[in-house]
């Protein structure tokens, strides 16, 4: 798949932190334009990935193998359950029944998203189910990579990310998140971005530096390595080993915080609707399957 070199920054839009919606702070547009003109200029002679040489070691990795209808491995993730739109308006309640979360017999995790509506443990309803996992170990710096399988669909939100191993006692965005892949529709956008808090008053307590792909192929066409390199000066995505967008520590404000010189944990899932994708209409095809072949850390 060839990268379409135009790279688009779109207006501040909710993505999916813990339990809190999304809506505003950036890099200063002075900086967001200048990034996506050198990314830009990157994409235009196909160059891969700045500082891209393989890590000394793989660290940690989930390459799913097991039995099929097995959940994923219990020492290495736990499945987080539940409704209430996950601070985006989001409509699925996640489970941990094997019709949304298990590994199928070839290698992969298998995430479906099913039409069912439901209520979930403290009662809520939700009209779909899905599945969201979180690793139990947490990361500092390294090379954060999976291979990947999207489904297609209006309303099918497929993310992989990483949030601060203390986002449950600082909260979000203080924990700082970093959007490895997030895309939805017909999946030819792909999203990266980082999210974190600020004092600078134009940003509304918040940072982001969403960046957008455009491809000349949908994503749900076949599978795809995305990744992120993380330093203590940048963060580097990349698409199958090319680099299609960077944030570096050196363009945030004095305001602006960079919480990721901590740990992170990481996540997979599959979300049905949100205030993002807007809701499923009648051309979305349920079930919808995520597959994931492996996660994998790399660090020196």
């Amino acid at each position: 798949m060839r990268l379409r070199p135009v790279i688009r920054v779109p207006a501040p839009a909710p993505g999916h932190p813990r339990q809190t919606r999304r809506r505003s702070g950036r890099l200063r547009p002075r900086v967001a334009a200048a990034t996506a003109a050198a990314l830009a200029a990157v994409l235009l002679v196909g160059c891969t990935a700045s500082g891209a040489d393989e890590p000394a070691a793989l660290v940690w990795s989930d390459e799913f193998d097991g039995d099929a209808g097995a959940p994923p491995s219990t020492g290495r993730w736990r499945i987080l359950t539940g409704a209430g739109g996950w601070g985006n308006d989001e409509l699925q309640a996640y489970t941990s029944e094997a019709d949304n979360v298990a590994l199928d017999g070839e290698g992969h995790l298998r995430i479906r998203a099913l039409a069912e509506p439901t209520l979930d443990a403290e009662g809520r309803p939700a009209a779909y189910t899905s599945a969201r996992i979180e690793s139990l170990q947490a990361f500092t710096y390294g090379r954060i990579e999976a291979r990947i399988k999207v489904p297609a669909g209006q309303g099918l939100w497929s993310a992989f990310w990483t949030l601060g191993q203390d986002h449950e006692s600082v909260g979000w965005p203080r924990s700082g998140e970093i959007d490895v892949l997030e895309t939805f529709g017909d999946t030819r956008d792909l999203h990266a971005n980082a999210h974190a808090a600020s004092r600078e008053p134009a940003d509304g307590g918040r940072w982001q530096a969403l960046g957008t792909t455009t491809l000349d192929e949908p994503l749900a066409d076949g599978w795809h390595v995305y990744g992120v390199d993380w330093t203590g000066d940048a963060l580097v995505f990349t698409l199958d080993g090319t680099e299609h967008h960077r944030i570096l520590r050196a363009d945030l404000s004095g305001e602006q915080r960079w919480p990721f010189d901590g740990p992170q944990v990481l996540l997979l899932n599959l979300a049905v609707g949100g205030s993002w994708p807007g809701p499923p209409d009648d051309s979305t095809v349920f079930p919808a399957e995520l597959l994931v072949d492996w996660v994998r850390v790399h660090a020196d």
